[in-house]
């Protein structure tokens, strides 16, 4: 049986120390804190990167190369983001992984000092992990609201 390995949880914080869980068992036990399921997304996301990178070769246009990343890196990243109680480190976190695809793509050295705020204008966008992700919680409020359900109940009070 494959393994994953995540971070373990200390007085509220995240710390690198390992931890198995088992792929079978993560659908039925508790969730994962929110920060460690947000640093196993990224870690997978660059994973999923990675092995797309044949994909993000110059002879594509950069359109469809930007619109690859979305498909293919941020549906894995944000998979499951609906549930997450994000704290101001996971917001960082998750925006400096958008920084890090976008430099890849753009294929940015961190020696030609670009500054985050370049790169986002090299590529034509803005930061849209954070609002796509907003956007996704939000839809599932909505969805909870709409029905009649224990969730609904606990919610309204």
């Amino acid at each position: 049986m494959e393994k994953n390995t995540t971070e373990s949880v200390t007085h509220g914080q995240c710390d690198a120390r390992p931890r198995t869980t088992f792929p079978a068992k993560e659908q039925s036990s508790p969730p994962l804190r929110s920060c460690r399921e947000v640093r196993r997304r990224i870690a997978l996301g660059k994973e999923a990167f990675n092995k797309k990178k044949d994909l993000m070769q110059k002879s594509l246009s950069f359109h469809l190369r930007k619109r690859s990343v979305k498909v293919f890196v941020w549906s894995v990243v944000l998979y499951g983001s609906e549930t997450w109680t994000l704290q101001k480190e996971d917001i960082r976190r998750l925006e400096a992984f958008e920084t890090w695809i976008w430099r890849r793509v753009m294929k940015v050295s961190w020696n030609e000092h670009k500054t985050n705020e370049e790169v986002l204008q090299m590529v034509d966008t803005e930061r849209e992990m954070m609002v796509t992700l907003r956007s996704r919680q939000k839809r599932r409020l909505g969805h909870i609201l709409r029905h009649d359900s224990l969730l609904r109940i606990t919610l309204e009070g």
